[in-house]
């Protein structure tokens, strides 16, 4: 009840065009540019869209800084365009779906881990299953606000649980 009254007093609106009825409309999160960067023929990594682009910056922030689960939605549907677009290809021969876990502190402050929640839109529409299990946080981490620090922050954060028979498996990790 006191979500229709919320709902009534402030409306939800598209972040880029005003349109009532969701954080971001169709229209708006069709016109997203894909932004698929590869680097490292080993390794690969890919950049769904641009975190520039100011609709994913305002999403991403939303969800992760405010607390605004009705992001999700919007989120869910750009992850399913790139995993339709690209994705397909990109993941080919991967077995599981890792997010990166947030140290235990951070994750109480948020209540969710946006991370496991793009993992999960990437991970249905290629039937692959979501493993928290197999990566852990090991210490807590500055936020990171520019790209040059990103390395030195999370060197040591993190260790791998992998079970023994998914060992030299290929897994997507999503941040």
């Amino acid at each position: 009840m006191i979500e229709r009254v919320f709902d009534f007093l402030f409306p939800i609106e598209c972040g880029a065009c005003g349109a009532e009825g969701r954080h971001a409309c169709e229209a708006c999160l069709s016109s997203v540019p894909l932004a698929p960067r590869f680097w490292d023929a080993e390794a690969r990594v890919a950049a769904a869209y641009p975190y520039g682009h100011p609709l994913v910056r305002r999403l991403l922030h939303d969800i992760k800084f405010e607390g605004w689960t009705c992001a999700r939605p919007a989120l869910d549907f750009l992850v399913r365009r790139w995993v339709a677009k690209i994705g397909m290809s990109f993941c080919a021969g991967a077995s599981a779906v890792v997010p990166v876990p947030l140290h235990i502190e951070r994750l109480k402050e948020r209540g969710f881990n946006q991370a496991a929640i793009l993992a999960e839109a990437v991970a249905a529409p290629l039937g692959l299953p979501v493993e928290t299990a197999w990566l852990s946080r090991s210490r807590k981490t500055r936020p990171q606000t520019a790209a040059e620090n990103r390395v030195a922050n999370v060197d040591a954060a993190f260790v791998a649980r992998l079970p023994f028979a998914a060992r030299g498996a290929c897994v997507l990790l999503v941040d």
